[in-house]
């Protein structure tokens, strides 16, 4: 009798799922060719340096639009004096072309090989990503197709059950980029007299895979 009363149970709540309306999840992966290189510098400096004197270093290596902040302070070892020195630590952050990505990190080796007064080392990494605007452009060019895959696989699934789906309900979606919507293609650089000498790579251009992903839910006909 138990048995029944809970298939009985789960058959009402199928049926309820039914007459309230069909919902189906969907998806589409696209590859975004990247449009920007985008730049994340840790910068250590001085202790009475401050964030306009570390963007006018960047300024005057030719870098343009450096973002400043202050990441942090403490005491870092020098492998130059073999002591503990106490240095104050930023980040600056910039975006250039992918076709600028090189002349960008070599302006910043450039600054490696001549630090200018203050500060201590520099480390920097840069990653070819797609810009929110083609993201946006791509996620636009998928709705339509969202779409007409769920209804598609709604039908479907109603037609299964002797039914017939209507007007859409609700919609709620998403996206998702591999790391962020940032894949691979790296420089790296570390050098510095106040820690082990570093090195520097780079990769060639590839696309960054994305996904949309679209839940909708619709009325059943009557």
């Amino acid at each position: 009798m138990r048995y029944i009363g809970l298939i009985l149970l789960f058959t009402c709540a199928a049926f309820a799922q039914v007459a309230d309306g069909v919902t189906t999840s969907v998806s589409r992966g696209v590859s975004l060719a990247p449009d920007e290189a985008d730049f994340t510098v840790s910068v250590y400096t001085a202790l009475d340096s401050n964030p306009r004197l570390v963007a006018k270093s960047f300024l005057d290596a030719g870098i343009q639009n450096p973002v400043v902040t202050i990441v942090g302070i403490g005491q870092f070892y020098s492998y130059a004096t073999s002591t503990n020195i106490s240095q104050a630590v930023y980040q600056v952050t910039f975006s250039v072309p992918p076709s600028a990505l090189r002349d960008a990190a070599k302006k910043l080796e450039a600054m490696l090989a001549s630090l200018p007064e203050g500060i201590f080392t520099l480390q920097y990494n840069a990653y070819l990503a797609a810009s929110q605007s083609v993201v946006d452009a791509a996620h636009q060019a998928a709705l339509p197709q969202l779409l007409s895959d769920a209804r598609t696989k709604a039908q479907t699934l109603a037609a299964a059950a002797g039914l017939n789906i209507g007007a859409i309900q609700g919609i709620v979606e998403s996206g998702y980029g591999a790391l962020g919507g940032i894949v691979g293609n790296f420089v790296l650089a570390s050098s510095s007299p106040a820690g082990p000498p570093g090195t520097s790579s780079g990769a060639s251009i590839t696309s960054s895979p994305y996904t949309f992903y679209a839940s909708v839910k619709f009325a059943i006909a009557p």
